[in-house]
């Protein structure tokens, strides 16, 4: 069995803000650091609650949430896109291949080659579309969330002093 392992939620300043079941709510002005965990990974980010912004919090969180599981599911779906259109690529290039032998024996005619190359060429930009739109969600995803998936690690940099 898979165990469910819970985000942790903490703040380091429980005046300002605290987290409830994940909602980050704002008590009063001020600065806190919002620190979830997860397993060994963990996240934090500093919140600057302002007196107009108390309830804009939790807003600004659920958009966040909402806007990652929608792109994570979008990702899923280009992952089977890319899938279905190497197939798709594949049998074209073979259709091609046999449509070209026809041709050279004299069993068909230049249309059904011409259809053939077109087939093949649409199949093959077609398979690269949803390879970009696939890295392009894969690293959006990655900015999105400061997460490096490949390293499963936070996202991070030095720079150097000049």
């Amino acid at each position: 069995t898979t165990d469910i392992i819970e985000p942790k939620w903490s703040s380091d300043n429980e005046e300002v803000a605290i987290v409830e079941n994940g909602e980050i709510k704002g008590l009063k002005e001020g600065t806190a650091t919002i620190t979830v965990k997860i397993g060994v990974y963990s996240q934090s980010c500093t919140v600057t609650v302002e007196e107009i912004g108390l309830n804009e919090i939790a807003i600004n969180q659920k958009d966040f949430e909402l806007n990652v599981c929608k792109m994570v599911r979008q990702f899923n779906l280009q992952a089977y896109r890319v899938a279905v259109a190497a197939k798709t690529d594949k049998t074209a290039d073979r259709r091609h291949d046999v449509a070209r032998r026809l041709y050279i024996l004299g069993k068909s005619t230049i249309l059904d080659l011409n259809a053939a190359i077109t087939e093949k060429d649409t199949a093959r930009r077609n398979y690269i579309t949803a390879l970009k739109t696939y890295w392009s969600l894969y690293y959006g995803l990655r900015s999105m969330t400061g997460y490096d998936f490949l390293r499963k690690a936070e996202i991070s940099c030095t720079i150097p002093k000049p």
